[in-house]
């Protein structure tokens, strides 16, 4: 099999010999002090010495590039419905065949083989996915239980009042009378505008968010304790449940530790969350936190004329759900523990960081999976450490690294029940100088969450450490380029001029790259893409 060049040194195909270089020396900066004769880290030396020397002369990259060429097959992807407001990402359809009982099948997929013998503790990666299981199909419409909440400061800009309005009149022309939407409106304190109520057909929903000034600093726990419990008499087997959070401000910083409580409490009650950051002053760490918790949607909306766009999206989404409250589990065999776990698709972001407990299963929230010719998976990543003293082996050689659970709620199965599935977690040893390659689904993951990881380091630093903040911007992009994400890499690129040059929106276009790298479904995108 022909070697990945590119996908070694961390470039894109497209790389100048610049960026060639000094990925080269990044690179072999890292290796040199494991370099040991016979290591992992001397073999990778030795490709990465190769791959710049084919790479670095005309005529042979020229050679090797005809050849990865043939090695690529390029199907037309189909178009997927990603979230409004980012590029419309092709991906992959789900796996084909004869519909069984349950809708979804669950697979695993171990990072690499493990050198045998194991000498001294090291990180190990594994992948699951739940994804349609036969041919993707179009759910029944499910019932909708929505609560919208508001933050009252977005009353008080006219624009945002007005497309605010917009988007509310035109939830109202797109829900049915089996359709409930509670709207709820904060500041220091919470009310109820609509109480569960069918709005089916109605084009004066909005009239509903009257102009208020805020009365003290916006209470986040108070909206969704109210929220919860007046949306909660309207959840029912068959339907789907979730919140839309609105809001242009932060809450106070005791407010945190209450309202992910509340959060945890929506996801026992399968709702999730959709937090919605509107302009440069919302608190991106909380909300983050809410679509982690809920297997909901984060998103930063730098114009309100995109809520309409973006709720009509959410209505369509929910009403095709073919599962939610998507979960998947890595329970640890002994001497495996979890380090970090990471949700990959349907959106990217970090689901667990720590600090591990050996032996302690680690859960990661995948929300809902919307139904139709179009559908794709939900996709999970863990980040282990193995301690070889005390790691087990199977009969056919291979470690036992424990045992992925998943479950989901499946209504349209038997009126609405959960439905549950293990597999083990094992990974193949190999012998020989060398070092296994990684599987290229666990390959692009690691890609994608490491881009996204030094994106939202340089949105923290950008205010304090331009340069360090530049530096990492510059790593993200290396490494989207890496996974085939060409426009991505470019706008980080171009995110990491603009700090670097003091230009006035800077933050504003860190935030809009690291949000499009979230919300659009390029896991599933790349992945076809590379065949």
């Amino acid at each position: 099999m022909l070697a990945d060049f590119y996908a070694l040194m961390g470039v894109s195909p497209t790389a100048t010999q610049e960026e060639i270089r000094q990925a080269y020396q990044t690179l072999t900066i890292q290796l040199q002090p494991d370099a040991r004769p016979g290591s992992a880290a001397a073999e990778r030396l030795r490709l990465l010495d190769e791959a710049y020397r084919v790479l670095m002369t005309s005529a042979l990259r020229a050679g090797y590039d005809a050849q990865w060429r043939q090695a690529i097959t390029k199907a037309p992807p189909p178009v997927a419905s990603v979230l409004p407001g980012t590029a419309t990402i092709p991906f992959a359809r789900g796996a084909r065949g004869d519909a069984s009982a349950s809708p979804l099948r669950l697979s695993v997929t171990p990072a690499s083989a493990i050198s045998a013998p194991l000498k001294e503790p090291e990180r190990y990666y594994a992948l699951a996915e739940l994804s349609p299981a036969g041919q993707p199909i179009a759910s029944p419409a499910a019932p909708l239980n929505l609560a919208v909440m508001i933050a009252r400061s977005m009353t008080l800009r006219d624009q945002a009042l007005m497309e605010t309005r917009r988007a509310l009149d035109a939830l109202g022309a797109l829900l049915r009378p089996e359709d409930r939407l509670t709207l709820v409106t904060f500041d220091e304190q919470a009310s109820v505008a609509l109480d569960g109520e069918s709005v089916a057909g109605r084009r004066d929903v909005g009239q509903a968010l009257e102009p208020m000034a805020p009365r003290g600093p916006a209470r986040l726990s108070s909206a969704l304790g109210l929220a919860l419990e007046r949306s909660a008499a309207h959840i029912t087997p068959t339907g789907v449940s979730a919140f839309a959070l609105i809001m242009n401000s932060a809450p106070a910083d005791e407010e945190r530790a209450g309202t992910l409580d509340l959060a945890e409490r929506a996801r026992q009650l399968g709702v999730q969350i959709v937090a919605l950051g509107v302009g440069p002053d919302w608190d991106r760490d909380l909300f983050d936190q809410f679509a982690s918790v809920t297997g909901g949607v984060c998103a930063f909306v730098d114009d309100p004329s995109r809520l309409t766009r973006i709720l009509t999206w959410l209505v369509e989404r929910l009403r095709a759900t073919l599962a939610s409250r998507l979960r998947l589990t890595l329970e640890p065999a002994p001497g495996v523990s979890v380090l970090r776990a990471a949700r990959i698709a349907p959106e990217l972001s970090y689901a667990f960081e720590g600090p591990h407990t050996p032996g302690a299963p680690v859960g990661v929230e995948l929300g809902t999976l919307a139904g139709g010719a179009e559908a794709c998976g939900g996709v999970a990543l863990w980040e282990t450490l193995l301690e070889p003293s005390t790691l087990s082996v199977s009969v056919n050689g291979s470690l036992e690294l424990g045992t992925i659970h998943s479950s989901y709620w499946a209504p349209q199965v038997d009126g609405g029940r959960v439905i549950r599935d293990s597999a083990p977690l094992r990974a193949p040893q190999a012998s020989g100088a060398t070092p296994p390659a990684l599987a290229p689904d666990a390959r692009l993951a690691l890609e994608l969450l490491t881009a996204y990881r030094l994106q939202t380091l340089a949105e923290r630093l950008a205010s304090d450490d331009v340069e360090e903040a530049c530096a990492a911007l510059d790593t993200a992009a290396l490494r989207l380029a890496s996974a085939g994400a060409a426009t991505l890499a470019e706008e980080t690129r171009q995110a990491s001029v603009a700090l670097a040059h003091g230009l006035a929106d800077a933050g504003v276009t860190i935030s809009r790259v690291r949000y499009s790298v979230r919300n659009q479904s390029l896991f599933h995108h790349l992945r076809h893409m590379r065949g």
